[in-house]
């Protein structure tokens, strides 16, 4: 019977659904856990009387199975991770339903087939979001909960809040004065999101086109009158041309990369909009007055340059922010990500590639909006007037042209911009070595810094030594490399044969060293995602433990869904004599 209410809670637990009822009296009777059971009994009579009875099915006890589950994932982790040489730290903050600062916490590390792993170890509820109080989280997360040395960890990422990544009082400072070798990421996905903000700050076109977008997806998806006008409409256009245009979405309010899809949607639905923003016109409420200005907004050549602009630079942005966002993602293919996307943009900045874009909006914007124009030219008023002439174009599309280079041009500096961050030059080093050694090149020298950095890890002279080898170990595999362009390529050389990893140990160390470094902190926000499964509306009361207990055990499913039962149940049975002598042995 026993063994049946084990597999209950671990099937409610790994779905992420709630176990008892309304009330906490009333846990045995409305509750999931005991429904569950119920219908398990159709098939064993027996266990009736075991649930009339109702014991072990108590509140205290389901939470003490729970955090029995809870603990054996948590193990499961940490088994893989302290076979590690390293680890690194990846942390962030977010708000529960309950209004409580929840910091989730990842650990990243590389096995020795230099896979990478990155894996959410739990939530800690703060009290406030000062430094030192998360510091001090991190810190006992790591040496209490885990049992991990904190004189292991090798990286840490954070976002670029100043409570985290302050170079005096900041998290990542505190930690450093502890380990001198935790290097600070600040997220490189949060940096291109960084990027397209302070782009829209600059960009008055770019900022107007987002605004538009917010207003106009406020007018019609949250009024279910005017969303259902703008879902008939949408559903006649499908019917007429056969191609099915996307839902209309709104804004990510934090993600600003992903807000391409949402420029997209307003593109690709632009005249039934317009349709739409025409009926509500027709109303006699205040709603009737906005659509009739969005209306003329849409009717201009500017709205529709903007959008189009808009999404060629979001869109192009997602790509970059999608691909580092892996679990698995070096720094170094971050980084050419970024570049590429640097050199993409330069691409842009020259008379074809913009004569080619303005061609298809004009062709595109035929039947959508008015002829291009020029803005009327108005004197300035004396106050403000400090005595520079303000630019006149002589064409519509000149004043667009400037409008397109500043966009391009603003976005590529903020990315490069962002992208140079004072520990990935360690990082960096790391890269440029094991490449430039492992196609011949011995003379590289180690800068004083990396040396400095490595002088406690690494046996210096060997390290050297087993360098100059690695071409050697190249030229010999079967994989019949020519050139090596990225550390993967040298990863997969040493994992060829256990050969190379014995006589080249500090290479292999590098290399784990170097594959540990993070690069986002999209595990520990995909985590948050898990949260808000967990802690519903209906659920916002309970209580921080057992909150964690049952987020790690959705979060890693697989792992939950391996749990041996049978030992969890032993260590049930001999917390005390009492179960000992009611269970006997499993």
């Amino acid at each position: 019977m026993f063994m049946k209410l084990l597999q209950a809670i671990q099937y409610l637990s790994r779905q992420g659904l709630p176990l008892r009822g309304h009330r906490e009296d009333a846990e045995s009777f409305s509750g999931n856990l005991y429904q569950l059971l119920l219908l398990q009994a159709k098939d064993c009579p027996e266990m009736i009387s075991w649930l009339n009875r109702r014991e072990y099915i108590s509140p205290e006890i389901v939470n003490e199975i729970i955090t029995l589950m809870s603990k054996s994932v948590l193990r499961n982790i940490l088994a893989d991770v302290s076979k590690s040489l390293w680890y690194s730290v990846i942390v962030d903050e977010a708000t529960d339903v309950s209004h409580n600062e929840q910091m989730s916490m990842s650990l990243r590390w590389t096995d020795d087939n230099y896979e990478t792993h990155e894996s959410t170890v739990g939530l800690v509820q703060l009290p406030d979001t000062k430094a030192q109080t998360i510091f001090s989280a991190v810190k006992d997360t790591l040496i209490s909960t885990c049992l991990l040395s904190i004189n292991q960890c090798r990286g840490q990422a954070y976002d670029g809040a100043s409570n985290m990544s302050g170079i005096n009082n900041g998290v990542q400072a505190l930690f450093k004065a502890e380990v001198e070798q935790a290097l600070y990421v600040h997220c490189l996905a949060h940096s291109l999101n960084l990027c397209l903000k302070d782009v829209t700050k600059t960009c008055d076109m770019i900022r107007d086109v987002l605004n538009f977008i917010y207003e106009l997806t406020q007018l019609i998806k949250m009024s279910p009158k005017r969303l259902t006008l703008f879902e008939s409409l949408r559903k006649e256009v499908t019917v007429n041309t056969g191609e099915l245009t996307p839902h209309l979405r709104m804004l990510c309010p934090t993600r600003w990369t992903v807000r391409h899809s949402s420029i997209s949607s307003i593109l690709k639905n632009y005249s039934t909009i317009q349709g739409a923003l025409d009926e509500i016109s027709k109303g006699h409420d205040e709603y009737a007055a906005k659509a009739n200005g969005m209306a003329s907004k849409m009717d201009n050549f500017d709205t529709f340059f903007g959008l189009k602009l808009a999404y060629l630079i979001f869109s192009a942005a997602e790509q970059v922010s999608i691909n580092i966002q892996a679990k698995d993602v070096t720094v170094q293919e971050a980084v050419r990500g970024a570049q590429l996307l640097i050199t993409h943009l330069n691409s842009m900045r020259n008379e074809a590639r913009f004569n080619s874009f303005y061609s298809e909006v004009m062709r595109e914007s035929v039947n959508l909006t008015a002829e291009p124009t020029l803005p009327r030219q108005r004197k300035r008023p004396r106050r403000i007037d400090d005595g520079t002439s303000s630019h006149i174009y002589e064409t519509p599309k000149d004043k667009h042209r400037r409008m397109y280079f500043e966009v391009a041009e603003a976005t590529a500096v903020e990315v490069e911009r962002r992208f140079i961050q004072k520990d990935l030059g360690i990082v960096n080093e790391i890269e440029s070595i094991l490449i430039e050694f492992s196609n011949g090149n011995t003379e590289k020298s180690i800068s004083p810094d990396l040396e400095m950095y490595l002088k406690n890890d690494f046996a210096f002279e060997n390290l050297k030594t087993q360098l100059s080898m690695l071409p050697d170990a190249i030229k010999t595999s079967c994989l019949g490399i020519k050139k090596v362009t990225n550390v993967r390529t040298i990863a997969s050389v040493m994992n060829e044969s256990s050969i190379y990893k014995g006589m080249l140990r500090e290479v292999d160390k590098l290399l784990k060293l170097y594959l540990t470094f993070p690069v986002t902190t999209s595990t520990a926000e995909r985590s948050f995602s898990s949260l808000r499964h967990v802690k519903t509306y209906l659920r916002s009361t309970m209580t921080s433990s057992r909150l964690n207990n049952l987020f790690l055990l959705y979060i890693h499913r697989d792992i939950t869904d391996s749990l041996d039962l049978c030992n969890l149940a032993k260590d049930f049975a001999s917390a005390n004599k009492r179960r000992m002598y009611y269970f006997g042995r499993f």
